[in-house]
């Protein structure tokens, strides 16, 4: 019996229907619906300025608070940011504000003496004791 025959056959049943192939966008929207972040120990590896509160659960920029203040809104990683993901991490960690921040406690920390400014003045009154 050809198998285009077996739909003219009493008793015989319909295929099943194969399932549509899902968007991927959409199934991995769902996913992140779903899915429950964690912070992870290894993010604060190289990052010391990064801190956590596992109460909250907030990510928090020691040397933007520092640099800041604490009442300030110049950036989320001053008042605490949920977005638990290394991706929002690398972004604050590139962005122009934390950069200053990084630079203003590389300038507090650089004795006076060894900085360039200092070098620079002890240069020109050396120059005008010599002259």
């Amino acid at each position: 019996m050809a198998f285009s025959q077996l739909r003219y056959q009493s008793g015989a049943l319909p295929g099943k229907k194969r399932k549509q192939p899902t968007d991927p966008v959409s199934s991995k929207r769902a996913y992140e619906v779903k899915r429950v972040r964690t912070f992870q120990q290894s993010w604060q590896s190289g990052r010391e300025w990064l801190q956590y509160d596992p109460e909250t659960q907030l990510m928090r920029c020691q040397l933007c608070i520092e640099f800041y203040g604490p009442s300030s809104n110049d950036n989320i990683f001053i008042k605490g940011s949920s977005y638990l993901r290394i991706d929002g991490i690398q972004l604050h960690e590139n962005s122009p504000n934390h950069f200053k921040a990084v630079q203003a406690k590389q300038a507090k920390s650089t004795p006076k003496s060894s900085s360039t400014a200092a070098k620079a003045l002890n240069n020109s009154c050396i120059h005008s004791l010599i002259n």
